[in-house]
């Protein structure tokens, strides 16, 4: 039986409801923070209320209430109150009991939506109590995240039966060193005030413990993970020579990309694992900076793998290589390959023939044996996962060295949370050869006009891609938004009759064959998902369109965009809106800048860390009170408290009670 049906006011069926919410035990209740707070203090008059204003008002029953059958089962009860400076008609539905609880003449404090009706101010469903009361008003009151059947009222109610026991068994995990040079208040003062604050200061220093807390478990989780491979050697690197590699280049490097290799030969010479992450925009060279340490892995006779998580992009990532190192045995393995070539692969790789191999997750299979892996670089990490890297890394003695590249700009502070085992590098200038995507808004009522600027670009021998959010039409949809398969075959039969339109979804049963059909140019144009997000360089697709463009996130439209502009033409992004004033701002900031660095910094503040990976991915589940859009500067002193921690204690042996709560923490990462 639940210790919470013993709480006054819980039966049976409202712990089913604290279940459905994971909620089981009543410091799982103490842990269930509110989402926000309505501020009650506050009286206002009549004469200055604001319509549709949520106050608190005054007023004395001036009126008996009067009662009204509405049929099966349902009443209203109304009444009007004056405060002396204006009057407020009140109307109670399906609520019988206030009846016996306002009396004429009776004076209470109205807590409601305050809206300005024909014959002047009305109240539906306040809540009230007399003055002096405050348990309703008068007060900064929680409105906690809650499921049907529970109240913020009622949830409060509980959390206030168990605070004192629960405190009283609860221990202070954070050392005092810790708490009194980052003045962080005692546990116990952060759990009363988050969920009964005084005012906004008593407010802001609970939560200030609570998100400093949480993001010093997850720094000091982070930094025992680096500490752990820090201390792995990793094979040794030579000095080695890249002045024939760079002579070989059919371009100069930029100054961030020769940084980049720069700080990651000084990992690969330091005679520990190198583990650093490299970011950069779609297009500002990430391969170039692969190819040269895979140069320098090579030369001190070390393979490297390459994982890519499509198989078109492990194949442009093989042709890509083999232009920049043309006296290297580059070697291809997939999970299509035939089984006679995959042989052929893996004995290269086995008897250390092949120099640098590419790869899906066919990398990963028990079959797949390396010779002398000293290098790993993983493309799109977040499409993996740690565990897959780890996989990969685990296939030889020696610990590798290893590279995860993204093209998915993330602010730094969600960076370093994210990779925070991790060393990060990144490439924010652009190939001065690279032709910047002119992105425009387009409104409905344009849609002929921009269907006839599509046809002009293939007619000049370009293709087009057109994204759609969802895969097929759903009747049931909330609103309806584009869907590839209707989509293709509308312009398929219709606009585009005489031009070769093909479609592209995650349910595709021949995905990688309908990808490869439009690189090699037997489609005009493909209506997809956002399928194509990662895994395809088509240098002669010039125009995006996206559809329902205010349904994505600034940082994945950013994604879309650089799928295009990758040749050597002029290439355009239309963002189809069909969205209100709040969308259209969202979309024009991406009109105006090319900077994924900066959109992401936009997305984070608009959309939160979830529109990067989603929450399940990230692991910000886990995560209850800090907003890593708005706590950068708690986590960087989070930081430095887990490594003064770390310093004097390694391994959390004096702190069991904060090695247990780190341990928890990260099993949900």
């Amino acid at each position: 039986m639940s210790e919470l049906q013993f709480l006054k006011g819980v039966g049976p069926q409202r712990v089913r409801l604290f279940e459905k919410l994971g909620l089981h035990t009543p410091r799982d209740l103490l842990n269930h923070f509110p989402r926000g707070y309505q501020d009650r203090r506050a009286i206002v008059a009549l004469e200055d209320g604001e319509d549709s204003s949520l106050v608190c008002i005054r007023g004395k029953v001036i009126k008996p209430l009067q009662g009204k059958h509405l049929g099966q089962n349902r009443s209203v009860f109304s009444t009007r109150v004056t405060d002396g400076t204006g009057f407020c008609a009140l109307s109670f539905f399906n609520a019988p009991y206030v009846n016996q609880s306002l009396r004429i003449g009776g004076e209470y404090i109205f807590f409601g939506r305050l809206v300005k009706g024909q014959y002047g101010w009305e109240m539906t469903n306040p809540l009230f109590e007399t003055e002096g009361t405050n348990r309703t008003t008068g007060r900064i009151v929680p409105i906690y995240p809650l499921t049907a059947g529970l109240t913020s009222a009622f949830f409060g109610n509980c959390v206030e039966q168990i605070l004192d026991d629960e405190l009283a068994q609860m221990t202070e995990m954070l050392p005092e060193m810790v708490r009194s040079a980052a003045q962080i208040c005692h546990i116990d003062f952060a759990y009363r005030h988050i969920h009964a604050p005084e005012d906004e200061k008593t407010l802001a220093i609970a939560r200030r413990r609570l998100v400093f807390e949480e993001l010093l478990l997850l720094a000091l989780g982070l930094q025992r993970l680096r500490v752990g491979q820090a201390v792995e050697n990793g094979v040794p690197m030579a000095e080695g020579d890249l002045a024939e590699f760079l002579r070989r280049l059919p371009f100069t490097l930029t100054d961030d990309q020769r940084k980049a290799i720069d700080e990651a030969l000084s990992d690969m010479r330091s005679g520990k694992a190198m583990h650093r992450l490299l970011q950069g925009d779609v297009g500002s060279g990430k391969t170039a900076v692969a190819a040269a340490l895979a140069s320098i892995a090579t030369a001190n006779n070390w393979q490297t793998a390459l994982m890519a998580p499509t198989e078109i992009l492990a194949t442009q990532h093989v042709e890509s290589l083999a232009a920049l190192l043309p006296n290297k045995n580059i070697v291809l393995c997939t999970g299509q390959l035939s089984a006679k070539a995959r042989r052929v692969a893996q004995e290269a790789m086995r008897d250390g023939q092949a120099d640098i191999v590419v790869g899906t997750h066919a990398l990963l299979s028990d079959s797949t044996e390396f010779a002398k892996l000293g290098l790993v670089i993983t493309d799109e990490q977040h499409r993996f996962g740690v565990d897959q890297r780890m996989t990969l890394t685990g296939k030889t003695e020696q610990m590798p060295h290893v590279l995860v590249m993204s093209a998915t700009p993330i602010p730094r502070t969600l960076a370093l949370i994210l990779h925070g085992d991790m060393d990060v590098s990144v490439i924010k200038q652009m190939p001065s050869s690279r032709k910047r995507v002119q992105t425009f808004v387009v409104e409905e009522r344009k849609r002929c006009d921009m269907y006839a600027f599509i046809r002009k670009q293939i007619a000049e021998g370009r293709q087009a891609y057109i994204v759609c959010p969802r895969v097929e039409y759903d009747e049931f949809a909330e609103s309806q938004k584009k869907s590839a398969v209707a989509l293709a075959k509308e312009l398929q039969s219709g606009v585009f009759r005489d031009l070769r339109v093909g479609v592209l979804h995650g349910k595709s049963k021949d995905k990688d064959k309908v990808m490869a059909t439009f690189a090699r140019g037997e489609l005009d144009i493909l209506v997809a998902t956002t399928v194509i997000e990662v895994g395809i360089n088509v240098p002669n697709a010039s125009v995006m369109v996206v559809e329902n463009a205010d349904n994505f996130g600034l940082s994945q439209l950013h994604q879309l965009r650089g799928r295009v502009g990758r040749g050597e033409w002029q290439s355009y992004c239309l963002l189809m809106d069909s969205g209100g004033e709040v969308s259209r701002e969202r979309l024009d900031i991406l009109a105006k800048t090319s900077d994924g660095f900066e959109l992401a910094e936009a997305d984070l503040r608009l959309r939160g860390p979830g529109s990067f990976f989603g929450v399940a991915q990230s692991g910000f589940g886990a995560l209850k009170v800090a907003d890593l859009s708005t706590d950068a500067d708690v986590y960087a002193q989070a930081r430095q408290s887990a490594r003064a921690i770390l310093e004097v204690d390694p391994d959390l042996s004096e702190n069991a009670a904060l090695r247990q709560a780190v341990e928890a923490l990260m099993a949900h990462l």
